[in-house]
């Protein structure tokens, strides 16, 4: 558990048309200093907080505690599938360069990349931010940075930590990192904190002024600086996210219900009920005297009705109607999956052809993995990437595999056209550089256009050839004519 820091809180800012005028103020010397950051102390009272209970504390209407014990069955396929896809999905450290000019030594290691995968970066950056500004990127092998996300703390890796992210989001809406310094001030470890035990808490000046876990009598208040803060964004709720699982907690509880009614009838060995009948009507200490025997009819499937002794006992078995019920497990589990983008064959056994299989991989991908990965690398940039370097940013890889079968299909368009070398390519494909790959391909057999005029002489050469066997064929022809005659 991370250390324990004491909040103290600032006072606020003494009216309304001070916060207004110093907020312009600041606007300005923003503007002209070329700083594009929001600013999040303007007229906070005038906007309307949701999410707030009558004492102001943040107001959490889902039982948080209870959602992730329901990581289990259907919703643990569902969020395990969604957190390996962003678990493996390698995430990086760039530099903001002011040129597209080879760095020099530095005392980080960089990566040049090629002219495409810069693009292509500062394409998906946010307008008005630095990287959307920029003139050059490069990846970033070393530094305080790559060492927070590659080594964690000492019990959490970089593939723990992003699986932790997803699984928090998926099952309670938030995710928290507590962010551990040195005494230089530099995060040099994170934590995941129980998002069910952290909640925001909330200040009208400046939205949000820290975060506190509580969990019993252990309380820990973190300052705002110290926390990122992760969230599915709700229109219920200004301050915590709410996870897909409360969307479908209706299909999700009549799923336990129907599971539960199956133990209980694999518990009386398939018998759905028996009833005791007895004669006549039982005095109260009969009554109580049958009930305490049989204390546990609801689990055993018994029901006791009739008087002074027993008389027969009826087993009551389930028949094809009763059974319909089955039914409601497989539209439970298609709702739940719906709610997670999960594809819902990848949740049976059932076997699917390559293109199939593909095509499951392929709406994954796009439609859980990519929006997550997208929004923790913008809030990372958001709150963690300034604190080491304004012109450092981390970026997830394209996890979408229909994007790599494109830029496959684009690299092969190119070698053949003659658009780009294979040296190029290599390059952008992040591998090593082969000596005689630097020259262009041309269509015809796919040789080096150097050679490409050396094929021509030949061909020239053959024609001379030929053109001086026919001379020689004809002239020995006439020779032969005039021998004979």
């Amino acid at each position: 558990m991370p250390q324990i820091y004491q909040y103290k809180v600032e006072p606020a800012v003494s009216s309304h048309g001070d916060n207004m005028r110093n907020g312009v103020l600041t606007h300005a010397k923003n503007f002209l200093v070329g700083n594009w950051k929001a600013q999040n102390q303007i007229a906070m009272e005038s906007i309307p907080m949701q999410g707030l209970a009558f004492n102001g504390e943040v107001l959490t209407k889902e039982d948080k505690v209870a959602q992730l014990r329901m990581f289990k069955g259907i919703v643990y396929a569902c969020s395990d599938l969604r957190g390996i896809g962003v678990a493996k999905t390698q995430l990086k450290v760039y530099n903001i360069k002011s040129s597209r000019a080879k760095s020099n030594y530095k005392r980080t290691f960089v990566r040049e990349l090629t002219n495409n995968r810069q693009d292509e970066i500062i394409a998906k950056a946010t307008p008005g931010t630095r990287l959307s500004m920029a003139e050059s990127v490069e990846q970033v092998m070393n530094g305080p940075y790559v060492d927070l996300l590659r080594n964690v703390n000492d019990f959490t890796n970089s593939y723990d930590l992003k699986k932790l992210t997803s699984l928090y989001l998926d099952l309670t809406g938030d995710c928290y990192w507590a962010l551990i310094r040195n005494r230089l001030g530099i995060p040099v470890n994170i934590w995941v904190l129980p998002s069910e035990y952290t909640k925001p808490i909330p200040d009208r000046n400046i939205f949000i002024k820290g975060y506190k876990y509580k969990r019993g009598t252990t309380e820990i208040i973190y300052p705002r600086e110290d926390v990122v803060h992760f969230r599915y964004a709700t229109p219920l709720n200004q301050f915590v996210g709410m996870a897909p699982l409360v969307a479908v907690l209706d299909a999700y509880n009549l799923r336990q219900y129907m599971i539960n009614f199956e133990q209980q009838m694999f518990r009386t060995g398939g018998n759905h009920k028996v009833i005791l009948t007895t004669k006549g009507s039982p005095t109260k200490p009969e009554a109580e005297r049958i009930k305490e025997r049989y204390k546990n009819t609801e689990e055993a499937g018994i029901a006791v009705f009739g008087g002074d002794s027993f008389e027969f006992f009826e087993p009551q078995s389930i028949n094809a109607r009763d059974m319909g019920y089955r039914e409601g497990l497989s539209w439970s589990r298609d709702d739940i999956s719906a709610a997670y983008h999960v594809p819902k064959s990848m949740l049976t056994a059932d076997d699917v052809n390559l293109a199939t299989a593909t095509a499951q991989k392929h709406y994954l991908a796009e439609h859980a993995t990519e929006p997550q990965v997208i929004q923790i690398d913008e809030k990372m940039n958001e709150q963690l990437s300034p604190q080491f370097n304004e012109n450092q940013f981390a970026l997830f890889d394209d996890p979408v595999p229909a994007n790599r079968e494109e830029a496959r299909e684009d690299r092969k368009v190119n070698l053949e056209l003659g658009v780009t070398t294979r040296a190029e390519e290599r390059s952008q494909m992040g591998l090593d550089l082969i000596e005689g790959t630097d020259e262009l391909l041309i269509p015809a057999g796919m040789i080096p256009l150097s050679q490409a005029g050396q094929e021509m002489n030949i061909d020239e050469a053959a024609v001379r050839v030929n053109t001086l066997r026919d001379t020689i064929m004809k002239r020995a022809h006439e020779l032969r004519g005039e021998q004979q005659g």
